[in-house]
């Protein structure tokens, strides 16, 4: 499941998102062996929508860093995505 969630996060693949939070239940905090949840993979690879409706209508915590200290936020300013980065600290209130 998590494992799962946080691959289609990576992707953008929001309706596989929705299924696995909706209808099986995973944990929105569920995170890979890095530590690196579906919102910073989300971020990371500048998927806004995903990132936007994880942080949002998922509540996902976007003050939470991976293994290295890094929170979504920071991944998508590292990787260039500008919109994402409004996104997150924006309507979302992340920081760094």
């Amino acid at each position: 499941g998590g494992l799962g969630l946080v691959g289609a996060a990576s992707g953008g693949h929001l309706d596989v998102i929705e299924a696995f939070i909706g209808t099986f239940g995973v944990d929105v905090e569920a995170a890979n062996r890095f530590g690196e949840t579906a919102l910073m993979l989300a971020a990371r690879n500048g998927h806004t929508d995903t990132a936007n409706a994880l942080a949002g209508t998922h509540n996902a915590n976007v003050h939470a860093a991976d293994r290295r200290g890094r929170t979504a936020l920071m991944w998508a300013a590292r990787n260039g995505h500008n919109a994402t980065v409004n996104a997150l600290s924006g309507t979302h209130n992340a920081n760094v």
